[in-house]
């Protein structure tokens, strides 16, 4: 009953927020030189008499839009394969879903990038729907220990996927995962990586309305550089995955048996930004539970976590910058099993800026946490005003700045010795945070999806 009353809540401030912005900033039309001819998409052909027959491969074209209103499935050896800018609306609670031993192929560029998104009118309310889940042949700690890490699911590139999220369950390092938006996800994690390798870059989550933008877990162990978790302030719950929570990035090793589960989750992660909301108007109260065990941070680590993280920016959550919620990820950063170096934290409460619960851990309290990572060797920094990262427009939301401005200190400092950060996946850049002076969010992103048109013609 608890959750209902949460959502009923939630979408009345939908309602609300999307009335606003109406009455205050008229929509956004996207045109197009004549308007495209709009067709139901399928993944079957009608034979008649009841019978269908699969289409095996499946080409989507930008010279038409595709109106999602079953759920869209690639089956084993099936594809999907879409061309640059082309568009492709749902119906609330549709989803694509991409099996083991399918591919999809999504590569858009900058100027044309390939667009899901709602097919309810601007401004709707409730117009969530199931986003793109990918499955592989990757391990998991759940079951499949022993998977293939070279599979290949095929490739995202410029794709933008709105009022929903993107899935990778089990995917591996043979599929290419980068410059990938996901906004308004409410329904599950802007992006949710379960078990596999896969490595990802430029990854934007943008007024997810989840427990986490980035969610990881159950044996992943891949590599990821360019994520900007960018919280808006009306929206935000608690709610199933991950449960307790809200966090920017949350990683933990396996939700329901974290001692035993192997292989163990194990993300190498540089050169992220979250920025939560800071207390603005509109802000849901789940940002500053501190109560009952409830885990409310930009990072939150739990249930036997381990994690290479870097390079990275933690600012905008009430009641904390970093939380540990367990023992176990407590104990492998004490013995420097996990990393968490050469990174920015800023909250409200700086005793809670690096964060664990009293007694949780019999090593440190809070403070003793908070004092043990601003050791020099760590190279971390805590920061006691929002100013001081010197973004341009941090909190401007329909035309967001998170990149640093001139003479920022977020501009160098970064650090890739050793030998995690020295290969070759990782861009070895001077910034710290997603983004440094050239700003990849131009051109092919879209932070204004509540009030964009789609097909109009000019």
């Amino acid at each position: 009953m608890g959750s209902i009353i949460c959502e009923s809540r939630f979408f009345m401030l939908l309602i609300f927020c999307s009335a606003a912005w109406t009455a205050c900033t008229k929509n956004i039309n996207e045109r197009t030189s004549r308007k495209k001819p709009e067709v139901v998409l399928r993944d079957v052909v009608d034979l008649g008499s009841g019978q269908t027959q699969r289409i095996k491969i499946l080409q989507l074209h930008a010279d038409t839009v595709y109106l999602l209103t079953a759920n869209i499935t690639r089956e084993e050896g099936e594809q999907l394969i879409i061309d640059p800018g082309t568009l492709i609306k749902s119906n609330p609670g549709i989803g694509i879903y991409i099996s083991k031993n399918a591919i999809i192929v999504a590569n858009g560029t900058e100027e044309l990038p390939i667009v899901f998104t709602s097919n309810l009118p601007a401004g709707s309310a409730n117009n969530y729907w199931q986003g793109i889940t990918i499955s592989g042949k990757s391990f998991n700690n759940t079951g499949n220990s022993s998977g293939d890490p070279a599979d290949a699911s095929g490739s995202l590139r410029f794709v933008r996927i709105e009022f929903a999220g993107l899935s990778l369950m089990d995917v591996g390092a043979g599929t290419t995962i980068d410059h990938v938006q996901t906004s308004y996800s409410n329904l599950s994690p802007a992006f949710s990586i379960s078990g596999g390798n896969v490595n990802g870059k430029y990854l934007v989550s943008y007024a997810c309305g989840a427990p986490a933008d980035f969610y990881i877990g159950n044996g992943y162990s891949g590599k990821l550089q360019y994520l900007l978790a960018y919280r808006y302030p009306f929206f935000g719950s608690a709610g199933s995955r991950p449960s307790g929570a809200i966090a920017g990035l949350y990683i933990e090793n396996n939700e329901t048996n974290p001692v035993a589960a192997s292989p163990v989750t194990f993300p190498f992660i540089s050169n992220l930004t979250v920025i939560g909301p800071a207390g603005r108007n509109g802000m849901p109260a789940v940002y500053k539970d501190s109560s009952n065990g409830f885990l409310a941070a930009a990072l939150v680590t739990n249930r036997n976590a381990s994690f290479r993280v870097r390079n990275s920016i933690f600012m905008g959550y009430p009641v904390g910058g970093w939380q540990i919620g367990d023992s176990l990820s407590a104990r492998k950063v004490h013995y420097l099993e996990s990393e968490f170096t050469n990174s920015i934290v800023y909250c409200a409460d700086s005793n809670r800026a690096f964060y664990i619960r009293k007694n949780l851990y019999r090593r440190y309290d809070s403070r003793d946490f908070r004092d043990y990572m601003l050791e020099d060797r760590f190279h971390n920094r805590l920061f006691y005003s929002i100013n001081s990262f010197g973004l341009n427009n941090a909190f401007g939301y329909d035309a967001p700045g998170p990149a640093p401005a001139d003479g920022s200190i977020l501009l160098k400092g970064a650090d890739f010795s050793g030998d995690n950060y020295g290969q070759s996946f990782f861009d070895k850049v001077e910034f710290v945070g997603a983004i440094g002076k050239d700003n990849w969010l131009r051109g092919w992103t879209n932070f204004n999806p509540l009030k964009t048109n789609y097909n109009i013609p000019e």
